[in-house]
């Protein structure tokens, strides 16, 4: 009696006919569902929190920039995850080809939390830096 060695990739479901190794749509849908999650993620975990020295509100007003960004890379995120979305709904089949530009799109979902950041410590140096002179004796 021989074995036979079944081997599945790790995109299909068990029971799952063999495509060809390419994931089908909800595999892929759950994937983007992911690294959306964790880019808005990154996003929330780079607020400041205020520093308890002086009342909230004040706290607060001093890291505008940070919390403006937040709102306006959330927004984004948001939309655009709003749109894959509806695209992926009428998917009923992928290929090898859809899934390599799917891959480069969220290549470029997970990079946004980097510029938000970027941006965000460049504005609040400079605001900052001019509320400096006019604190000062």
């Amino acid at each position: 009696m021989t074995r036979r060695r079944i081997t599945r990739s790790l995109w299909e479901p068990p029971g799952a006919r063999r495509t060809g190794g390419v994931p089908g749509p909800g595999r892929l849908h759950a994937l983007i569902d992911g690294v959306f999650a964790i880019a808005l993620t990154l996003l929330v975990l780079d607020l400041p929190r205020p520093a308890h020295s002086t009342p909230l509100m004040y706290d607060l007003q001093q890291h505008w920039p940070t919390y403006g960004a937040y709102l306006i890379s959330f927004a984004t995120l948001a939309i655009i995850g709003i749109k894959h979305h509806g695209m992926m709904g009428a998917a009923t089949a992928i290929d090898r080809r859809f899934l390599e530009l799917t891959l480069v799109f969220l290549l470029f979902v997970s990079i946004i939390p980097w510029p938000t950041a970027l941006a965000t410590d460049c504005v609040d140096a400079r605001w900052h830096d001019a509320r400096t002179p006019t604190a000062s004796p």
